[in-house]
């Protein structure tokens, strides 16, 4: 990819979401591209967090684009 983009892949259980977002995931780091992935829980879990920390939209930009596990 040129350029950044998000990818939201939404569905019940069951449905390959994560099969599907691993899969692409994959494809894109074998292109040297830098990937993140988070479930719904974990996103809400983050935000929240960065809203309790009172964190400002750059400081947050900077977490998301450089998550590491």
């Amino acid at each position: 990819m040129e350029t950044a983009h998000n990818l939201i892949l939404v569905g019940g259980t069951g449905t390959v979401k994560s099969h599907l977002a691993t899969a692409i995931s994959v494809a894109e780091i074998h292109h040297s591209e830098r990937v993140n992935f988070f479930n719904a829980v974990d996103l809400a879990n983050q935000l929240e967090r960065e809203k309790n920390q009172g964190m400002d939209d750059e400081a947050k930009c900077k977490v998301f684009r450089h998550r590491d596990k």
